[in-house]
């Protein structure tokens, strides 16, 4: 259950900026979503998105947990070499929960979290 709340926070937090992040995406597409998810938060414009931006367009629970996990240098920023960080760590993290709910499927156990 934990490491599908893990998963389940990671994809959130994708959604939250913004991204639209396919499982082709290639690092330099992840570069451009990554800005673009800045962009749209960032409404002072000084290129990253500070603790009250991020909490302003934040919905649900942990606004202020997510924001600090997500601050992985803790500056009190997110900027963009975070933002696409965190998406790639969301991306391998999906694809392998999804593995796994696969290959137990596939040998006939019960899916868990």
């Amino acid at each position: 259950m934990r490491k599908f709340k893990l998963v389940f926070g990671m994809c959130m937090v994708v959604f939250i900026l913004g991204a639209n992040f396919s499982f082709a995406q290639t690092p330099e597409n992840l570069k451009i979503k990554a800005k673009e998810s800045i962009d749209a938060m960032d409404t002072n414009k000084d290129g990253k998105i500070s603790k009250e931006e991020f909490l302003a367009k934040c919905k649900g629970a942990n606004c202020s947990q997510r924001f600090d996990a997500l601050d992985t240098n803790k500056d009190g920023f997110l900027d963009q070499a975070e933002a696409q960080q965190n998406a790639a760590n969301a991306k391998e993290k999906a694809a392998g929960f999804r593995n796994k709910m696969k290959n137990k499927v596939q040998s006939g156990q019960q899916p868990t979290n």
